[in-house]
């Protein structure tokens, strides 16, 4: 069985596009390795992020959709007094509906070499079919840190998974290009 080795040369910041390609440049690397019998097995199992079949999962989440309720907006950017959705917002404006379809979401931390990342599932019980949604967390020691990136993934999971649409304000960048 071969070992991947990683080393760290300097610490650079790194766009999320680049930490999303080495996670599936590992990926890559893992499921290629060959063991001593020529038999291809990855070291790491590859985890589904969806089920085989999610007809009847879809079914549910469009007929919960039509019941979302407006997503309210009550954080504010520090120093702008620009609203935005927190999660308990999106939560709020979804969770009935989700329940009244049999549908639940979970969410979860998963860490491989030493990365970790957070995992938003859908599941809809009756038929066992599940989506999911996964985006990388802050590395490091910093705890404040690290709890922000959980906050800022989890609604960054949440939201696009179940279709909620966060109406909050989006100026496009415009704020950092003053």
């Amino acid at each position: 069985m071969g070992f991947i080795m990683v080393h760290k040369t300097e610490k650079q910041e790194r766009s999320g596009r680049e930490v999303l390609d080495t996670i599936e440049l590992s990926l890559k690397k893992l499921t290629e390795q060959v063991t001593t019998n020529n038999v291809s097995t990855p070291i790491i199992p590859i985890r589904k992020r969806e089920s085989d079949d999610t007809r009847e999962l879809y079914k549910a989440l469009h007929t919960a959709q039509r019941a979302f309720k407006g997503v309210e907006k009550s954080g504010f950017i520090n120093g702008r007094n620009i609203p935005y959705a927190k999660i308990n917002d999106l939560v709020d404006a979804s969770r009935a509906a989700l329940h009244a379809n049999n549908l639940v979401v979970s969410t979860y931390h998963v860490t491989n070499i030493g990365n970790a990342t957070l995992v938003t599932r859908l599941y809809h019980f009756p038929s066992g079919q599940f989506i999911e949604s996964e985006l990388p967390l802050l590395n490091g020691s910093d705890e404040q840190k690290r709890g922000s990136s959980v906050t800022y993934a989890w609604r960054y999971t949440y939201a696009p998974l179940i279709g909620l649409v966060d109406t909050s304000y989006d100026d496009d960048g415009e704020v950092t290009k003053k």
